[in-house]
Protein backbone atom coordinates (compact mmCIF):
# COMPACT_ATOMS: atom_id res chain seq x y z
CA UNK A 1 0.00 0.00 0.00
CA UNK A 2 2.90 2.07 0.65
CA UNK A 3 4.25 1.61 -2.60
CA UNK A 4 0.89 2.49 -4.53
CA UNK A 5 0.67 5.87 -2.35
CA UNK A 6 4.05 6.86 -3.77
CA UNK A 7 3.23 5.50 -7.61
CA UNK A 8 0.22 7.82 -6.97
CA UNK A 9 2.04 10.45 -5.55
CA UNK A 10 4.16 10.67 -9.01
CA UNK A 11 1.40 10.13 -11.32
CA UNK A 12 1.55 6.85 -11.68
CA UNK A 13 -1.97 5.01 -11.19
CA UNK A 14 -1.84 1.73 -10.01
CA UNK A 15 -4.35 -0.73 -11.44
CA UNK A 16 -5.50 -4.15 -9.77
CA UNK A 17 -6.57 -6.95 -11.57
CA UNK A 18 -8.08 -9.97 -9.60
CA UNK A 19 -7.09 -13.45 -10.92
CA UNK A 20 -9.13 -16.17 -9.39
CA UNK A 21 -12.70 -17.51 -8.24
CA UNK A 22 -13.70 -14.31 -5.66
CA UNK A 23 -15.86 -17.13 -3.58
CA UNK A 24 -12.93 -18.59 -2.92
CA UNK A 25 -11.20 -22.10 -3.57
CA UNK A 26 -11.86 -25.59 -1.43
CA UNK A 27 -8.63 -27.26 -0.95
CA UNK A 28 -7.60 -29.37 1.81
CA UNK A 29 -3.78 -29.97 2.32
CA UNK A 30 -1.18 -31.72 4.87
CA UNK A 31 1.06 -29.02 5.32
CA UNK A 32 3.99 -30.33 7.57
CA UNK A 33 4.53 -34.11 9.40
CA UNK A 34 7.14 -33.69 11.98
CA UNK A 35 9.01 -36.04 13.58
CA UNK A 36 12.66 -36.89 15.50
CA UNK A 37 15.18 -36.73 13.40
CA UNK A 38 16.92 -39.52 14.58
CA UNK A 39 14.99 -42.64 16.00
CA UNK A 40 16.23 -45.85 17.87
CA UNK A 41 15.58 -49.03 15.74
CA UNK A 42 12.44 -51.22 17.42
CA UNK A 43 11.29 -47.81 19.37
CA UNK A 44 8.07 -46.29 19.03
CA UNK A 45 8.77 -42.95 16.97
CA UNK A 46 5.73 -39.98 17.54
CA UNK A 47 4.48 -38.15 14.14
CA UNK A 48 2.66 -35.64 14.03
CA UNK A 49 0.74 -34.84 10.61
CA UNK A 50 -0.31 -30.47 10.27
CA UNK A 51 -4.15 -30.99 8.33
CA UNK A 52 -5.15 -27.59 7.21
CA UNK A 53 -8.35 -26.69 4.93
CA UNK A 54 -10.28 -24.09 3.40
CA UNK A 55 -14.06 -24.47 2.74
CA UNK A 56 -14.24 -27.84 4.02
CA UNK A 57 -16.05 -27.25 7.44
CA UNK A 58 -17.00 -30.31 8.68
CA UNK A 59 -15.83 -32.36 6.29
CA UNK A 60 -14.34 -36.17 7.42
CA UNK A 61 -11.76 -38.18 6.10
CA UNK A 62 -8.71 -40.53 6.56
CA UNK A 63 -5.49 -39.44 7.22
CA UNK A 64 -2.53 -41.74 6.39
CA UNK A 65 0.55 -42.34 7.25
CA UNK A 66 2.87 -44.93 4.91
CA UNK A 67 6.80 -46.05 5.55
CA UNK A 68 8.62 -46.08 2.66
CA UNK A 69 5.24 -46.09 0.41
CA UNK A 70 3.91 -49.10 2.34
CA UNK A 71 0.58 -47.52 5.02
CA UNK A 72 1.42 -48.49 8.17
CA UNK A 73 -1.28 -46.34 10.58
CA UNK A 74 -4.14 -43.96 10.00
CA UNK A 75 -6.71 -41.85 11.59
CA UNK A 76 -9.65 -40.39 11.04
CA UNK A 77 -10.38 -36.24 11.21
CA UNK A 78 -13.19 -34.08 11.12
CA UNK A 79 -11.99 -30.57 9.90
CA UNK A 80 -12.69 -27.27 10.86
CA UNK A 81 -12.57 -23.96 9.06
CA UNK A 82 -9.81 -21.55 9.99
CA UNK A 83 -8.44 -24.51 12.26
CA UNK A 84 -5.19 -26.60 11.38
CA UNK A 85 -5.75 -30.06 12.56
CA UNK A 86 -2.67 -32.09 14.51
CA UNK A 87 -3.41 -35.63 13.86
CA UNK A 88 -0.81 -37.31 15.75
CA UNK A 89 0.39 -41.35 15.20
CA UNK A 90 3.13 -43.55 17.12
CA UNK A 91 5.04 -45.86 15.20
CA UNK A 92 7.29 -48.63 15.81
CA UNK A 93 10.04 -48.15 13.69
CA UNK A 94 11.58 -51.98 12.87
CA UNK A 95 14.54 -51.14 10.27
CA UNK A 96 17.41 -49.38 10.38
CA UNK A 97 18.68 -46.82 7.99
CA UNK A 98 17.20 -43.48 6.69
CA UNK A 99 12.83 -44.11 6.07
CA UNK A 100 11.08 -42.22 4.34
CA UNK A 101 8.00 -41.17 6.07
CA UNK A 102 4.33 -39.35 4.15
CA UNK A 103 1.29 -38.79 5.82
CA UNK A 104 -1.18 -37.87 3.36
CA UNK A 105 -5.08 -37.30 3.09
CA UNK A 106 -7.68 -38.82 0.85
CA UNK A 107 -8.65 -35.79 -2.03
CA UNK A 108 -11.57 -33.43 -1.56
CA UNK A 109 -14.27 -33.20 -4.49
CA UNK A 110 -13.84 -29.61 -6.12
CA UNK A 111 -10.04 -28.74 -4.51
CA UNK A 112 -7.95 -26.57 -6.16
CA UNK A 113 -4.96 -29.10 -5.65
CA UNK A 114 -4.23 -31.89 -5.03
CA UNK A 115 -0.78 -32.02 -5.01
CA UNK A 116 -0.42 -30.79 -1.65
CA UNK A 117 -2.22 -33.72 -0.28
CA UNK A 118 0.88 -35.55 1.26
CA UNK A 119 4.27 -34.33 3.36
CA UNK A 120 7.09 -36.40 4.03
CA UNK A 121 9.85 -36.80 6.72
CA UNK A 122 13.01 -39.07 6.62
CA UNK A 123 13.77 -40.33 9.95
CA UNK A 124 17.06 -41.90 10.54
CA UNK A 125 16.90 -44.88 12.35
CA UNK A 126 19.95 -45.97 14.22
CA UNK A 127 20.05 -49.56 15.60
CA UNK A 128 21.95 -48.47 19.13
CA UNK A 129 20.67 -48.80 22.83
CA UNK A 130 19.54 -45.40 24.63
CA UNK A 131 22.10 -46.00 27.12
CA UNK A 132 21.18 -44.50 31.13
CA UNK A 133 23.25 -43.87 33.73
CA UNK A 134 20.72 -43.24 37.11
CA UNK A 135 21.99 -41.89 40.01
CA UNK A 136 20.46 -41.31 43.50
CA UNK A 137 21.18 -40.95 47.08
CA UNK A 138 18.58 -43.68 48.69
CA UNK A 139 15.95 -45.70 47.85
CA UNK A 140 13.03 -43.13 47.66
CA UNK A 141 9.34 -43.94 45.80
CA UNK A 142 10.86 -42.05 42.77
CA UNK A 143 13.84 -43.56 42.09
CA UNK A 144 12.49 -47.53 42.57
CA UNK A 145 9.90 -47.01 40.12
CA UNK A 146 12.61 -45.36 37.68
CA UNK A 147 14.79 -48.10 37.86
CA UNK A 148 11.92 -50.77 37.53
CA UNK A 149 10.91 -49.10 34.12
CA UNK A 150 13.93 -48.24 32.71
CA UNK A 151 15.41 -52.17 33.24
CA UNK A 152 12.21 -52.88 31.41
CA UNK A 153 12.41 -50.75 28.67
CA UNK A 154 13.73 -52.56 25.60
CA UNK A 155 15.86 -50.03 23.98
CA UNK A 156 17.46 -48.93 26.89
CA UNK A 157 20.58 -49.94 28.48
CA UNK A 158 20.50 -48.58 32.00
CA UNK A 159 23.67 -48.33 35.32
CA UNK A 160 22.10 -48.06 38.47
CA UNK A 161 24.44 -46.12 41.63
CA UNK A 162 22.99 -45.66 44.61
CA UNK A 163 24.95 -43.60 47.10
CA UNK A 164 24.13 -45.21 50.75
CA UNK A 165 24.10 -49.17 49.29
CA UNK A 166 26.10 -51.23 50.87
CA UNK A 167 29.50 -51.17 49.69
CA UNK A 168 29.00 -55.33 48.63
CA UNK A 169 25.53 -54.73 47.21
CA UNK A 170 25.44 -56.17 43.84
CA UNK A 171 25.50 -53.52 41.27
CA UNK A 172 21.70 -53.10 39.18
CA UNK A 173 21.32 -52.55 35.61
CA UNK A 174 22.30 -54.50 32.48
CA UNK A 175 25.32 -51.96 32.77
CA UNK A 176 26.43 -52.71 36.13
CA UNK A 177 28.77 -50.08 37.35
CA UNK A 178 30.08 -49.75 41.21
CA UNK A 179 31.31 -45.98 41.05
CA UNK A 180 30.60 -42.74 39.42
CA UNK A 181 32.32 -42.51 35.66
CA UNK A 182 35.51 -40.54 36.84
CA UNK A 183 37.08 -40.00 33.16
CA UNK A 184 35.35 -38.62 29.96
CA UNK A 185 36.29 -41.82 27.94
CA UNK A 186 33.92 -43.28 31.02
CA UNK A 187 31.11 -40.74 30.80
CA UNK A 188 30.96 -41.08 26.91
CA UNK A 189 29.68 -44.41 27.34
CA UNK A 190 26.11 -42.82 28.39
CA UNK A 191 23.59 -40.83 26.26
CA UNK A 192 21.67 -39.28 29.49
CA UNK A 193 22.77 -39.04 33.16
CA UNK A 194 19.50 -38.88 35.73
CA UNK A 195 21.44 -37.40 38.86
CA UNK A 196 19.02 -37.13 41.59
CA UNK A 197 19.12 -36.49 45.47
CA UNK A 198 22.83 -37.19 46.36
CA UNK A 199 24.78 -35.48 48.94
CA UNK A 200 26.91 -32.38 48.27
CA UNK A 201 30.22 -34.25 48.36
CA UNK A 202 29.40 -37.53 46.26
CA UNK A 203 30.84 -35.82 42.84
CA UNK A 204 34.08 -34.47 43.51
CA UNK A 205 34.80 -31.23 41.51
CA UNK A 206 36.77 -32.86 38.20
CA UNK A 207 33.65 -35.42 38.27
CA UNK A 208 31.35 -32.27 38.44
CA UNK A 209 33.57 -30.73 35.68
CA UNK A 210 33.82 -34.01 33.50
CA UNK A 211 29.97 -33.77 33.29
CA UNK A 212 29.30 -30.57 32.75
CA UNK A 213 31.93 -31.42 29.47
CA UNK A 214 29.83 -34.40 29.18
CA UNK A 215 26.75 -31.82 28.02
CA UNK A 216 28.23 -28.81 26.39
CA UNK A 217 30.85 -30.57 24.46
CA UNK A 218 29.38 -34.36 23.74
CA UNK A 219 26.07 -33.74 23.70
CA UNK A 220 25.27 -35.31 26.16
CA UNK A 221 21.80 -35.40 28.12
CA UNK A 222 21.25 -34.62 31.89
CA UNK A 223 18.42 -34.26 34.30
CA UNK A 224 18.84 -33.28 37.84
CA UNK A 225 16.00 -34.68 39.93
CA UNK A 226 14.75 -32.38 43.06
CA UNK A 227 14.92 -34.17 46.61
CA UNK A 228 14.29 -33.50 50.16
CA UNK A 229 16.77 -35.41 51.78
CA UNK A 230 19.73 -33.39 51.01
CA UNK A 231 17.89 -30.18 49.20
CA UNK A 232 18.69 -31.04 45.71
CA UNK A 233 19.18 -28.97 43.32
CA UNK A 234 20.00 -26.38 45.82
CA UNK A 235 23.09 -28.63 47.28
CA UNK A 236 24.69 -28.07 43.44
CA UNK A 237 25.50 -23.96 44.36
CA UNK A 238 28.91 -23.62 44.16
CA UNK A 239 29.69 -26.29 42.22
CA UNK A 240 30.45 -26.35 38.41
CA UNK A 241 26.95 -27.74 37.91
CA UNK A 242 25.37 -24.37 38.48
CA UNK A 243 26.88 -23.59 34.82
CA UNK A 244 24.13 -25.88 33.10
CA UNK A 245 21.19 -25.81 35.51
CA UNK A 246 18.45 -24.42 33.90
CA UNK A 247 17.49 -22.38 37.40
CA UNK A 248 19.39 -19.88 39.89
CA UNK A 249 19.82 -21.32 42.77
CA UNK A 250 19.15 -18.98 46.05
CA UNK A 251 21.70 -17.43 47.70
CA UNK A 252 22.91 -18.39 51.26
CA UNK A 253 20.11 -15.67 52.86
CA UNK A 254 17.53 -16.29 50.42
CA UNK A 255 17.89 -19.96 51.08
CA UNK A 256 17.26 -19.59 54.46
CA UNK A 257 14.17 -17.75 53.44
CA UNK A 258 13.14 -20.00 51.06
CA UNK A 259 13.33 -23.07 53.26
CA UNK A 260 11.57 -21.68 56.36
CA UNK A 261 8.00 -22.19 54.55
CA UNK A 262 8.64 -23.29 50.70
CA UNK A 263 9.77 -26.69 49.88
CA UNK A 264 7.29 -28.74 52.68
CA UNK A 265 4.39 -30.88 51.96
CA UNK A 266 1.29 -29.25 50.93
CA UNK A 267 -2.18 -30.42 52.49
CA UNK A 268 -3.57 -30.03 49.61
CA UNK A 269 -1.80 -31.45 46.51
CA UNK A 270 -1.01 -28.97 43.54
CA UNK A 271 -2.33 -30.08 39.79
CA UNK A 272 -0.21 -30.69 36.90
CA UNK A 273 -0.61 -28.46 34.03
CA UNK A 274 1.39 -28.65 30.29
CA UNK A 275 2.42 -24.95 29.50
CA UNK A 276 2.46 -23.58 25.77
CA UNK A 277 5.88 -22.97 25.36
CA UNK A 278 5.88 -26.63 26.56
CA UNK A 279 3.31 -27.98 23.81
CA UNK A 280 5.17 -26.10 21.06
CA UNK A 281 8.25 -27.28 21.74
CA UNK A 282 6.96 -31.00 22.15
CA UNK A 283 8.20 -31.38 25.64
CA UNK A 284 6.15 -33.24 28.26
CA UNK A 285 4.37 -34.88 24.74
CA UNK A 286 2.80 -38.61 25.57
CA UNK A 287 0.09 -38.68 23.90
CA UNK A 288 -0.20 -40.76 20.88
CA UNK A 289 -3.62 -38.63 19.58
CA UNK A 290 -4.73 -35.50 19.90
CA UNK A 291 -4.17 -34.68 23.72
CA UNK A 292 -7.04 -33.16 25.77
CA UNK A 293 -5.47 -30.04 27.66
CA UNK A 294 -7.38 -31.32 30.63
CA UNK A 295 -5.40 -34.61 30.39
CA UNK A 296 -2.54 -33.03 32.93
CA UNK A 297 -5.46 -32.16 35.12
CA UNK A 298 -6.76 -35.39 35.69
CA UNK A 299 -3.52 -37.20 36.59
CA UNK A 300 -2.92 -37.53 40.96
CA UNK A 301 -1.52 -34.52 41.78
CA UNK A 302 1.88 -33.83 43.93
CA UNK A 303 2.24 -32.53 47.38
CA UNK A 304 6.12 -31.40 47.25
CA UNK A 305 8.02 -29.33 44.71
CA UNK A 306 11.68 -27.58 45.51
CA UNK A 307 11.66 -23.90 45.54
CA UNK A 308 13.56 -22.23 43.16
CA UNK A 309 15.04 -19.17 42.60
CA UNK A 310 13.84 -18.34 38.93
CA UNK A 311 14.35 -19.89 35.38
CA UNK A 312 17.84 -19.01 33.50
CA UNK A 313 16.83 -16.41 30.66
CA UNK A 314 17.16 -19.40 27.84
CA UNK A 315 15.07 -21.56 30.05
CA UNK A 316 11.93 -23.70 29.34
CA UNK A 317 9.13 -24.48 31.60
CA UNK A 318 6.98 -27.59 29.93
CA UNK A 319 4.79 -28.41 33.43
CA UNK A 320 4.09 -26.29 36.13
CA UNK A 321 1.98 -27.33 39.08
CA UNK A 322 -1.54 -25.29 40.06
CA UNK A 323 -2.97 -24.23 43.17
CA UNK A 324 -6.49 -25.66 42.53
CA UNK A 325 -7.90 -22.97 44.53
CA UNK A 326 -5.70 -20.24 42.66
CA UNK A 327 -4.20 -19.23 45.88
CA UNK A 328 -0.44 -19.26 45.01
CA UNK A 329 1.48 -18.63 41.46
CA UNK A 330 2.21 -21.50 39.55
CA UNK A 331 5.01 -23.70 40.37
CA UNK A 332 7.98 -24.47 37.71
CA UNK A 333 8.23 -28.48 37.62
CA UNK A 334 9.53 -29.28 34.42
CA UNK A 335 12.15 -27.03 33.35
CA UNK A 336 15.01 -27.70 30.35
CA UNK A 337 17.30 -25.60 28.49
CA UNK A 338 20.22 -26.08 25.56
CA UNK A 339 23.85 -26.22 27.34
CA UNK A 340 26.38 -26.13 24.61
CA UNK A 341 25.48 -28.84 22.38
CA UNK A 342 23.63 -30.98 25.01
CA UNK A 343 20.40 -30.75 26.72
CA UNK A 344 19.77 -29.71 30.72
CA UNK A 345 15.98 -30.72 32.88
CA UNK A 346 15.59 -30.15 35.90
CA UNK A 347 12.36 -32.07 37.40
CA UNK A 348 11.50 -29.86 40.46
CA UNK A 349 9.34 -32.95 42.20
CA UNK A 350 9.99 -36.75 43.22
CA UNK A 351 6.35 -37.49 42.88
CA UNK A 352 5.44 -38.58 39.21
CA UNK A 353 5.68 -42.29 40.77
CA UNK A 354 1.78 -41.37 42.38
CA UNK A 355 0.81 -41.67 38.57
CA UNK A 356 0.42 -45.48 39.02
CA UNK A 357 -2.31 -45.05 41.14
CA UNK A 358 -5.09 -45.95 39.17
CA UNK A 359 -3.25 -45.54 35.72
CA UNK A 360 -0.90 -48.78 35.99
CA UNK A 361 2.27 -48.00 34.54
CA UNK A 362 1.48 -46.83 31.13
CA UNK A 363 1.26 -42.64 31.79
CA UNK A 364 4.72 -42.99 34.50
CA UNK A 365 6.31 -45.00 31.95
CA UNK A 366 5.85 -42.96 28.71
CA UNK A 367 6.60 -39.85 30.55
CA UNK A 368 9.93 -41.04 31.50
CA UNK A 369 10.85 -42.33 27.92
CA UNK A 370 9.71 -39.63 26.48
CA UNK A 371 11.68 -37.28 28.26
CA UNK A 372 14.76 -39.14 28.67
CA UNK A 373 15.05 -39.39 24.37
CA UNK A 374 14.11 -35.86 24.52
CA UNK A 375 16.95 -34.94 26.62
CA UNK A 376 19.36 -37.35 25.00
CA UNK A 377 18.40 -36.28 21.39
CA UNK A 378 21.87 -34.88 20.60
CA UNK A 379 23.72 -37.63 21.09
CA UNK A 380 22.17 -39.31 18.14
CA UNK A 381 23.35 -37.35 15.65
CA UNK A 382 26.27 -38.86 14.30
CA UNK A 383 25.10 -42.55 15.77
CA UNK A 384 27.03 -42.18 19.04
CA UNK A 385 30.47 -41.94 17.33
CA UNK A 386 33.34 -39.49 17.89
CA UNK A 387 31.66 -37.63 15.12
CA UNK A 388 28.96 -35.45 14.59
CA UNK A 389 27.47 -33.56 12.09
CA UNK A 390 24.30 -31.41 11.83
CA UNK A 391 22.92 -29.66 8.63
CA UNK A 392 21.52 -26.15 11.56
CA UNK A 393 18.19 -28.23 12.75
CA UNK A 394 17.01 -28.56 9.54
CA UNK A 395 16.33 -31.18 7.12
CA UNK A 396 14.41 -29.81 3.83
CA UNK A 397 16.07 -26.56 2.12
CA UNK A 398 14.53 -24.63 -0.99
CA UNK A 399 16.43 -24.74 -3.97
CA UNK A 400 18.32 -21.83 -3.81
CA UNK A 401 19.71 -21.94 -0.08
CA UNK A 402 22.40 -22.83 1.58
CA UNK A 403 23.00 -25.66 3.49
CA UNK A 404 24.80 -24.87 6.80
CA UNK A 405 26.98 -27.85 8.29
CA UNK A 406 28.48 -27.46 11.45
CA UNK A 407 30.30 -30.67 12.84
CA UNK A 408 32.33 -31.90 15.85
CA UNK A 409 35.12 -34.30 16.46
CA UNK A 410 37.09 -35.91 19.29
CA UNK A 411 39.75 -38.31 19.69
CA UNK A 412 39.32 -41.87 21.55
CA UNK A 413 39.95 -40.01 24.71
CA UNK A 414 37.03 -38.21 24.42
CA UNK A 415 38.97 -34.98 24.08
CA UNK A 416 38.65 -32.38 21.10
CA UNK A 417 40.58 -33.07 17.98
CA UNK A 418 43.58 -30.03 16.95
CA UNK A 419 42.60 -30.50 13.25
CA UNK A 420 42.69 -27.00 11.61
CA UNK A 421 40.03 -28.35 8.91
CA UNK A 422 37.63 -31.35 8.46
CA UNK A 423 36.69 -32.50 4.75
CA UNK A 424 32.67 -33.60 4.17
CA UNK A 425 31.58 -35.68 1.12
CA UNK A 426 28.39 -35.41 -0.65
CA UNK A 427 28.04 -38.43 -3.24
CA UNK A 428 26.56 -37.13 -6.57
CA UNK A 429 26.35 -40.22 -8.75
CA UNK A 430 28.66 -40.65 -11.90
CA UNK A 431 30.66 -37.80 -11.61
CA UNK A 432 31.87 -38.92 -7.85
CA UNK A 433 31.56 -37.02 -4.84
CA UNK A 434 31.76 -33.03 -3.53
CA UNK A 435 34.34 -32.43 -1.08
CA UNK A 436 32.87 -29.46 1.22
CA UNK A 437 36.06 -28.33 3.52
CA UNK A 438 34.93 -26.94 7.22
CA UNK A 439 37.29 -25.09 8.96
CA UNK A 440 37.83 -24.94 12.80
CA UNK A 441 34.80 -22.81 14.57
CA UNK A 442 37.05 -21.80 17.62
CA UNK A 443 34.12 -21.44 19.86
CA UNK A 444 33.13 -24.98 20.00
CA UNK A 445 35.39 -27.39 20.72
CA UNK A 446 36.49 -29.92 18.49
CA UNK A 447 34.40 -28.06 15.97
CA UNK A 448 33.91 -26.70 12.43
CA UNK A 449 32.21 -24.93 9.97
CA UNK A 450 30.88 -24.80 6.38
CA UNK A 451 28.09 -24.52 3.83
CA UNK A 452 27.24 -26.07 0.97
CA UNK A 453 25.32 -25.19 -2.30
CA UNK A 454 23.05 -27.36 -4.12
CA UNK A 455 22.42 -27.24 -7.38
CA UNK A 456 19.44 -29.32 -8.17
CA UNK A 457 16.44 -31.02 -6.19
CA UNK A 458 16.93 -34.00 -4.75
CA UNK A 459 18.12 -36.19 -1.41
CA UNK A 460 21.93 -35.07 -0.19
CA UNK A 461 24.16 -37.56 1.90
CA UNK A 462 26.70 -35.94 3.78
CA UNK A 463 29.33 -37.84 5.90
CA UNK A 464 32.96 -36.33 7.56
CA UNK A 465 35.87 -38.27 5.34
CA UNK A 466 38.11 -39.50 8.00
CA UNK A 467 41.36 -41.80 7.75
CA UNK A 468 39.24 -42.98 3.83
CA UNK A 469 36.13 -44.30 6.04
CA UNK A 470 32.47 -42.25 6.16
CA UNK A 471 31.46 -41.20 10.08
CA UNK A 472 28.79 -39.38 11.32
CA UNK A 473 26.27 -39.05 7.45
CA UNK A 474 23.32 -36.95 8.29
CA UNK A 475 21.02 -36.25 5.05
CA UNK A 476 18.74 -33.68 3.87
CA UNK A 477 15.74 -33.06 0.88
CA UNK A 478 16.58 -29.99 -1.95
CA UNK A 479 13.13 -29.30 -3.02
CA UNK A 480 11.92 -26.81 -5.69
CA UNK A 481 9.35 -24.05 -3.94
CA UNK A 482 5.87 -23.82 -3.88
CA UNK A 483 5.20 -20.78 -2.72
CA UNK A 484 1.34 -20.14 -5.05
CA UNK A 485 -0.23 -22.58 -3.72
CA UNK A 486 0.33 -21.48 -0.17
CA UNK A 487 -2.00 -19.25 -0.17
CA UNK A 488 -3.89 -19.48 -3.22
CA UNK A 489 -7.35 -17.81 -3.10
CA UNK A 490 -7.83 -14.00 -4.11
CA UNK A 491 -7.73 -11.63 -1.80
CA UNK A 492 -10.16 -8.35 -3.64
CA UNK A 493 -10.13 -6.86 0.02
CA UNK A 494 -6.35 -5.90 -0.23
CA UNK A 495 -6.97 -5.52 -3.64
CA UNK A 496 -9.30 -2.94 -3.98
CA UNK A 497 -7.08 -1.34 -1.17
CA UNK A 498 -4.37 -1.31 -3.37
CA UNK A 499 -5.98 0.46 -6.06
CA UNK A 500 -7.61 2.52 -3.89
CA UNK A 501 -3.92 3.79 -2.59
CA UNK A 502 -2.78 3.98 -6.26
CA UNK A 503 -5.56 6.12 -7.36
CA UNK A 504 -6.61 3.78 -9.91
CA UNK A 505 -9.27 1.33 -9.88
CA UNK A 506 -9.94 -2.87 -9.31
CA UNK A 507 -11.05 -5.25 -12.05
CA UNK A 508 -11.97 -8.91 -12.12
CA UNK A 509 -10.66 -10.20 -15.03
CA UNK A 510 -13.49 -11.92 -15.95
CA UNK A 511 -15.19 -8.34 -16.28
CA UNK A 512 -14.83 -6.74 -19.76
CA UNK A 513 -13.38 -3.99 -17.89
CA UNK A 514 -10.36 -5.72 -17.01
CA UNK A 515 -9.44 -6.64 -20.49
CA UNK A 516 -8.95 -2.89 -21.57
CA UNK A 517 -9.25 -0.95 -18.08
CA UNK A 518 -9.52 2.96 -18.89
CA UNK A 519 -6.78 4.88 -18.23
CA UNK A 520 -9.14 8.44 -17.63
CA UNK A 521 -6.93 11.75 -17.10
CA UNK A 522 -3.82 9.64 -18.20
CA UNK A 523 -0.98 11.80 -19.40
CA UNK A 524 1.66 11.05 -21.81
CA UNK A 525 4.75 9.98 -19.93
CA UNK A 526 8.53 10.26 -21.09
CA UNK A 527 10.72 6.91 -20.72
CA UNK A 528 14.16 8.10 -19.01
CA UNK A 529 16.55 5.16 -20.04
CA UNK A 530 20.05 5.19 -18.66
CA UNK A 531 23.14 3.92 -20.86
CA UNK A 532 26.81 3.38 -19.14
CA UNK A 533 29.93 3.94 -21.23
CA UNK A 534 33.49 3.49 -20.00
CA UNK A 535 34.90 6.76 -20.06
CA UNK A 536 37.76 6.07 -22.20
CA UNK A 537 36.18 4.22 -25.18
CA UNK A 538 34.29 7.60 -26.50
CA UNK A 539 35.73 9.98 -29.54
CA UNK A 540 36.27 13.04 -27.87
CA UNK A 541 38.27 11.43 -25.03
CA UNK A 542 40.45 10.14 -28.21
CA UNK A 543 40.69 13.12 -29.46
CA UNK A 544 41.83 15.12 -26.34
CA UNK A 545 44.50 12.04 -25.91
CA UNK A 546 45.98 13.08 -29.88
CA UNK A 547 45.83 16.39 -29.05
CA UNK A 548 47.68 16.02 -25.94
CA UNK A 549 50.24 14.23 -27.57
CA UNK A 550 50.96 16.87 -30.37
CA UNK A 551 51.19 19.13 -28.29
CA UNK A 552 54.08 17.52 -26.36
CA UNK A 553 56.05 16.75 -29.48
CA UNK A 554 56.04 20.07 -30.65
CA UNK A 555 57.06 22.00 -27.33
CA UNK A 556 59.75 19.60 -28.03
CA UNK A 557 60.73 20.26 -31.45
CA UNK A 558 59.81 23.95 -29.94
CA UNK A 559 62.99 23.51 -27.37
CA UNK A 560 65.59 21.88 -29.46
CA UNK A 561 64.80 24.64 -32.56
CA UNK A 562 65.85 26.95 -29.54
Amino acid sequence: LAAARLAAARGVRVYAIGAGDPAGTRDVAVSALTANDVALLNDQVRFTARVRSRRCEGVSLRVILSEEGRDVAERQVSLREGIAEEVRFLHKVAEAGRRRFAARVEPVAGEISRENNEAARCVEVVDAKLKVLLVDGYPRWEFQYLRNALKRDPVVEVSVLQEDADLDFFPEGTLPIRNFPGSMREMSGYDVIVLGDVSPGFLSAQAAQTLVRFVQDRAGGVLFLAGRRHRAPQSLRDTALEKILPVFLHGAVEEREAYAGAGSPLTTPLKWRRTAAGAAAGLADISDSEEDPRFWETLPGFFWGAPLAKLKPLATTALEGVDPEGGAAPLPVLVWQYAGAGRAGLLATDETWRWRAGLDDAVFYRFWGTLLRDLSRNRFYGHGSRFRLETGGRQQFTLGETIPLSAQAFDEAGEPVAWESLEVLCPRGERGPDRVRLERDAATPGGFAGAYTPVEPGTYDFSIAVDGASQATVSCDVVVPRIEFAEPDLDEVFLRALATAGKGAYHWIGEPGARGPAFEGGAPFSKVGRRETTLWDTAPSYAFVVLLLSLEWFLRRLHRAA
